[in-house]
């Protein structure tokens, strides 16, 4: 079962595959600046899954600014299966010196696509001359970690499961959400209807699981918003996740 990503790279821009981005003429390198193809990143990330019996099935990615920015979506398998969600990589890469190329791995819930990032394995590095030496150990650091942690972040889920909450708790977590600024103050009425009504039965539970996927519903970019979009979503996310664990008392996953 594959996530609809289209949620986060609609919009503005050109949408493409990995065919497409190799179509992306890489501007010469000048000085200390040396830009890298948005699809020797991708293929860096490829080869460092593989090396760990993991896999893509199923990529999206965005073009902006006539070809110079990329954004995209990687839909991570690996010998192990779960029916809620799937891990997901968010991957960014520049040709006009704006941002870094950078990458952030999370998961993404199957049911509604609802992505959520840990941004303690973000990682990002300037397009300097020795780009493509540091480049593989970045990537490698950052799957490797998504390895070790494919199995925490399962415990995790169930902990939010487990977690049962009366409305009035519910509520406080989400007014507490919007005071740490994971979503704009204006939504917050939207995301507590959200909770105590969700659109998706699958959270009709009362839990910690049900109040994060009201407010990750929420998070989904706007129609016509660009790729650079999702990349607000690790830092909101994080946050997120830290006042959640906090109500379950997983502070062990604060400190891995």
């Amino acid at each position: 079962m594959s996530l609809n990503f289209n949620l986060y790279v609609g919009g503005k821009g050109v949408s493409v595959d990995r065919t497409g981005l190799g179509n992306v003429e890489t501007p010469v390198a000048s000085g200390r600046w040396q830009p890298i193809s948005h699809s020797s990143l991708i293929d860096e990330i490829d080869s460092s899954l593989k090396s760990l019996n993991m896999r893509i099935v199923h990529d999206v990615y965005k073009l902006d600014n006539d070809g110079s920015r990329m954004f995209g979506l990687l839909q991570i398998a690996n010998c192990k299966s779960d029916n809620d969600f799937s891990f997901v990589a968010g991957v960014r890469n520049a040709h006009d010196k704006t941002i870094k190329a950078g990458l952030s791995v999370g998961l993404g819930v199957m049911v509604c696509s609802n992505l959520q990032f840990r941004g303690e394995i973000v990682i990002g590095t300037k397009h300097t001359i020795n780009i493509m030496e540091r480049l593989p150990l970045l990537v490698n650091k950052a799957i490797g970690e998504l390895s070790t942690k494919w199995d925490d972040e399962g415990k995790r889920v169930q902990n939010y499961k487990d977690h049962g909450l009366t409305v009035s708790e519910g509520n406080d977590l989400l007014i507490n959400a919007a005071r740490s600024q994971v979503f704009p103050r204006t939504q917050l009425l939207d995301i507590m209807d959200e909770w105590q009504t969700p659109r998706h039965p699958e959270f009709k539970d009362r839990n910690v699981w049900s109040v994060f996927n009201a407010v990750t519903e929420h998070l989904k970019p706007r129609a016509q918003s660009t790729g650079s979009t999702l990349w607000a979503l690790p830092e909101r996310t994080e946050r997120l996740h830290a006042i959640c664990d906090s109500k379950c008392g997983l502070e062990l996953f604060q400190k891995n």
